[in-house]
């Protein structure tokens, strides 16, 4: 039984298991917020254009039969998987930013390579020599 228990602690700390565990959690509760940002913000928002109350409980009624669509549900899981997508899609950018090792500058000027930098330096320099 000891083995079984060295096997569990090997798998646990080489296999990205803690990692994978760590990345649920916050996906988690980044989808947490990003759900009060659509219900709280955007849908109320929405609401001075549309006029409902609940916006979740907002159907259009079909036949005669009594049917409807959800269509207020509809459009929150919507504007919902779309502000994710997004959000997702700028942080993985992000990401592969850092790895490429390009750090995220406020400027838009890409840094040069430092013995670029210093070649333009000596070239201005001379420059200013062959005017005086």
């Amino acid at each position: 039984m000891g083995n079984f228990f060295e096997q569990f602690k090997n798998f646990i700390m080489k296999g990205k298991v803690v990692d994978f565990a760590l990345g649920v959690i916050i996906g988690n509760t980044f989808s947490k917020v990003v759900s009060s940002i659509v219900s709280d913000l955007i849908m109320p928002l929405l609401s001075i254009f549309i006029d409902f109350d609940n916006y979740r409980n907002f159907t259009i009624p079909i036949g005669i039969n009594g049917g409807s669509i959800a269509i207020g549900s509809f459009i929150y899981n919507l504007i919902n998987l779309i502000l994710v997508t997004i959000i997702l899609f700028l942080f993985v950018k992000t990401v592969n930013k850092f790895r490429e090792g390009e750090a995220i500058s406020l400027n838009s000027e890409p840094s040069k390579p430092e013995d670029i930098a210093l070649l333009e330096e000596i070239r201005d320099l001379l420059k200013e020599n062959k005017k005086n």
